[in-house]
Protein backbone atom coordinates (compact mmCIF):
# COMPACT_ATOMS: atom_id res chain seq x y z
CA UNK A 1 0.00 0.00 0.00
CA UNK A 2 0.87 3.45 -0.89
CA UNK A 3 1.35 6.37 1.33
CA UNK A 4 -1.08 7.65 -0.32
CA UNK A 5 -3.95 5.08 -0.75
CA UNK A 6 -3.44 4.91 3.22
CA UNK A 7 -3.96 8.29 4.10
CA UNK A 8 -7.08 8.05 1.72
CA UNK A 9 -8.42 4.97 3.98
CA UNK A 10 -7.58 6.93 7.03
CA UNK A 11 -9.93 9.97 5.49
CA UNK A 12 -12.34 8.26 4.78
CA UNK A 13 -12.34 6.30 8.47
CA UNK A 14 -12.26 10.25 9.75
CA UNK A 15 -15.78 11.21 7.46
CA UNK A 16 -17.33 7.94 8.86
CA UNK A 17 -16.62 9.17 12.73
CA UNK A 18 -18.20 11.94 11.90
CA UNK A 19 -21.93 12.14 12.73
CA UNK A 20 -23.91 12.72 9.52
CA UNK A 21 -25.74 16.12 9.28
CA UNK A 22 -29.48 15.24 8.75
CA UNK A 23 -32.50 17.51 7.65
CA UNK A 24 -33.62 17.26 11.40
CA UNK A 25 -30.40 19.02 12.50
CA UNK A 26 -30.57 21.76 10.65
CA UNK A 27 -34.59 22.05 11.08
CA UNK A 28 -33.78 22.21 14.49
CA UNK A 29 -31.06 24.66 14.41
CA UNK A 30 -33.57 27.28 12.42
CA UNK A 31 -36.15 26.61 15.02
CA UNK A 32 -33.64 27.85 17.73
CA UNK A 33 -32.71 30.87 15.50
CA UNK A 34 -36.66 31.64 15.10
CA UNK A 35 -37.21 31.03 19.01
CA UNK A 36 -34.41 33.28 19.58
CA UNK A 37 -35.46 36.23 16.89
CA UNK A 38 -38.98 35.73 18.48
CA UNK A 39 -37.58 36.33 22.44
CA UNK A 40 -35.77 39.45 21.08
CA UNK A 41 -39.37 40.79 19.59
CA UNK A 42 -40.72 40.26 22.64
CA UNK A 43 -37.69 42.07 24.46
CA UNK A 44 -38.15 45.05 22.74
CA UNK A 45 -42.22 44.99 22.61
CA UNK A 46 -41.64 44.73 26.18
CA UNK A 47 -39.53 48.01 26.35
CA UNK A 48 -42.20 49.71 24.35
CA UNK A 49 -44.63 48.72 26.43
CA UNK A 50 -42.68 50.30 29.55
CA UNK A 51 -42.21 53.81 27.61
CA UNK A 52 -45.60 54.26 26.41
CA UNK A 53 -47.07 53.04 30.38
CA UNK A 54 -44.34 55.53 31.49
CA UNK A 55 -45.83 58.66 29.70
CA UNK A 56 -49.57 57.26 30.75
CA UNK A 57 -48.28 57.23 34.28
CA UNK A 58 -46.57 61.10 34.26
CA UNK A 59 -49.77 62.20 32.64
CA UNK A 60 -51.87 60.79 35.21
CA UNK A 61 -49.57 62.15 37.95
CA UNK A 62 -49.82 65.68 36.55
CA UNK A 63 -53.28 65.19 36.14
CA UNK A 64 -53.30 64.38 40.16
CA UNK A 65 -54.89 61.00 39.55
CA UNK A 66 -53.10 59.13 41.99
CA UNK A 67 -54.90 56.15 41.92
CA UNK A 68 -54.32 55.80 38.30
CA UNK A 69 -50.84 56.42 38.97
CA UNK A 70 -50.55 53.49 41.32
CA UNK A 71 -52.02 51.13 38.94
CA UNK A 72 -50.19 52.07 36.04
CA UNK A 73 -47.09 51.74 38.48
CA UNK A 74 -47.78 47.72 39.05
CA UNK A 75 -48.51 47.13 35.71
CA UNK A 76 -45.21 48.60 34.88
CA UNK A 77 -43.60 46.75 37.41
CA UNK A 78 -44.80 43.51 36.00
CA UNK A 79 -43.34 44.35 32.30
CA UNK A 80 -39.79 44.79 34.16
CA UNK A 81 -40.22 41.61 35.87
CA UNK A 82 -41.12 40.06 32.55
CA UNK A 83 -37.86 41.67 31.03
CA UNK A 84 -36.19 40.63 33.94
CA UNK A 85 -36.82 36.94 33.58
CA UNK A 86 -35.16 37.67 29.80
CA UNK A 87 -32.01 38.84 31.73
CA UNK A 88 -32.84 42.13 30.63
CA UNK A 89 -32.52 44.99 33.54
CA UNK A 90 -33.09 47.96 33.63
CA UNK A 91 -29.74 50.78 34.16
CA UNK A 92 -30.76 52.50 37.78
CA UNK A 93 -29.73 56.34 36.71
CA UNK A 94 -32.19 58.26 38.69
CA UNK A 95 -30.25 60.09 41.74
CA UNK A 96 -27.04 58.29 40.65
CA UNK A 97 -24.50 60.51 38.98
CA UNK A 98 -23.72 60.51 35.27
CA UNK A 99 -22.56 57.50 33.33
CA UNK A 100 -21.53 58.26 29.47
CA UNK A 101 -21.74 54.53 28.93
CA UNK A 102 -25.10 53.83 29.97
CA UNK A 103 -26.80 57.44 29.96
CA UNK A 104 -27.04 60.15 27.80
CA UNK A 105 -27.91 63.72 29.01
CA UNK A 106 -31.04 65.53 27.47
CA UNK A 107 -30.89 68.16 29.39
CA UNK A 108 -30.14 70.07 32.50
CA UNK A 109 -31.65 72.06 35.64
CA UNK A 110 -29.25 74.33 37.84
CA UNK A 111 -27.92 72.79 41.01
CA UNK A 112 -30.27 75.53 42.88
CA UNK A 113 -33.16 74.64 41.45
CA UNK A 114 -32.98 71.65 44.29
CA UNK A 115 -31.23 70.92 47.06
CA UNK A 116 -30.86 67.00 47.74
CA UNK A 117 -29.20 65.90 44.54
CA UNK A 118 -24.95 67.31 43.59
CA UNK A 119 -23.80 68.59 40.69
CA UNK A 120 -24.04 65.67 38.05
CA UNK A 121 -26.64 63.51 39.75
CA UNK A 122 -29.54 62.23 37.36
CA UNK A 123 -32.31 64.72 38.66
CA UNK A 124 -34.76 62.88 36.05
CA UNK A 125 -35.02 59.88 34.13
CA UNK A 126 -37.10 60.57 30.23
CA UNK A 127 -36.48 57.09 28.83
CA UNK A 128 -35.23 54.41 30.60
CA UNK A 129 -32.18 52.47 29.63
CA UNK A 130 -31.62 48.75 29.61
CA UNK A 131 -29.19 45.93 29.52
CA UNK A 132 -28.60 42.17 29.39
CA UNK A 133 -27.64 41.15 33.19
CA UNK A 134 -25.17 38.62 32.05
CA UNK A 135 -22.98 40.17 29.69
CA UNK A 136 -23.80 43.64 30.74
CA UNK A 137 -24.25 44.40 26.75
CA UNK A 138 -26.90 48.11 26.74
CA UNK A 139 -29.93 47.90 24.78
CA UNK A 140 -30.33 51.20 24.91
CA UNK A 141 -29.21 53.80 27.10
CA UNK A 142 -31.41 55.98 29.59
CA UNK A 143 -31.97 59.69 28.47
CA UNK A 144 -31.73 62.07 31.95
CA UNK A 145 -32.00 64.96 33.03
CA UNK A 146 -29.15 65.74 35.15
CA UNK A 147 -27.74 68.88 37.68
CA UNK A 148 -25.39 71.23 36.66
Amino acid sequence: MTNESTYIQMFRKKLQELKPITIMDFESEMNDIDHLQEVHKLIHLTIQAVDAMDLIYQSALKMNLKEWGEQIEVIINDYLKILDSYGIEEIKSLGEFMNSGTMTSIGTIPESFQAELQKFQVFGVHERGFRHKDTGKLIRDAKVITIY
